[in-house]
């Protein structure tokens, strides 16, 4: 049987978990899309912004919102919005959330793609800038 302080101390540590998944990244600041220094798998930032995302069935998840770069400058993750009407002018709220750039690829065809569905992008920190 738990005493009181260990399950205190269970229940702080799951919430703390599930705390962090929606912390803002540290060291992340978006990049301006008119840089032409960076580039990501050839692409120009602003290429990149705006890119629809889709997972690996071909199925679109998502949609490419802000392109960021690390503490050293480099880029390193892009911010992605998801759920509601992506692209609409409506109210409807869009989730953005950190993807790093290493869970994502260019397809033969041109699409960014990733082996992620709309429940691992909840799963992911959200991005709020």
């Amino acid at each position: 049987m738990l005493s009181r302080s260990m399950l205190l101390a269970a229940i702080l540590t799951v919430s703390g978990c599930a705390v962090g998944q929606t912390a803002k990244p540290a060291n992340l600041s978006a990049v301006d899309a008119d840089r032409t220094d960076l580039t990501w798998h050839g692409l120009s930032i602003d290429k990149l912004e705006d890119m629809d995302l889709y997972n690996s069935a071909g199925k679109k998840i998502g949609e490419v919102e802000d392109v960021l770069a690390d503490g050293s400058g480099q880029l390193s993750a892009v911010g992605v919005g998801f759920g509601g009407p992506l692209g609409a002018d409506d109210d409807t709220e869009v989730t953005e959330v950190v993807v790093p750039l290493d869970r994502l690829r260019l397809s033969q065809d041109g699409h960014l793609t990733g082996d992620l569905s709309e429940s691992d992008l909840a799963q992911l920190p959200e991005w709020d800038n």
